[in-house]
């Protein structure tokens, strides 16, 4: 998943490089509506360098199947926000969108299958050498 937001802060990059990361709050004026459009992006961009720290915190590596399920939901929120936003810009079409979801959680399965089988040759290597069977 976060192939996604990389892709996304590249092209708000490749659109306006003079970008910088901003929490909406701090550019925001109280009755300003609508939000000026760069107001928009910068606020897009400062959600997109927090969301990789947010996106690892619910998977500690440390930690055997550790798994946050807030850190998660709230990655996934963040996300359907970028990417309505992103819609709506007409940077990308619904169906663009759902397609590059669809693929990231794909590569995400085939890497939970691989780890999972990693693991699972580790536990029976583990298990001949407590047993001393070959």
């Amino acid at each position: 998943m976060k192939e996604l937001i990389a892709l996304y802060r590249q092209k708000l990059l490749e659109a306006d490089s003079t970008l910088v990361p901003c929490p909406v709050f701090m550019i925001h004026q109280e009755g300003e509506v609508p939000f000026p459009p760069r107001a928009v992006d910068e606020h897009l961009l400062h959600m997109m360098t927090k969301m990789p720290g947010m996106y690892d915190g619910a998977f500690d590596t440390d930690i055997p199947d550790f798994y946050d399920p807030d850190a998660m939901m709230k990655f996934n929120r963040w996300l359907g926000f970028i990417q309505g936003v992103l819609w709506l810009k007409g940077t990308y079409t619904l169906n663009q969108l759902r397609d590059q979801t669809r693929a990231a959680v794909a590569r995400m399965a085939v890497e939970a299958d691989q780890k999972a089988a990693e693991e699972l040759q580790r536990h029976k290597r583990r298990n001949m050498q407590l047993t001393g069977a070959d």
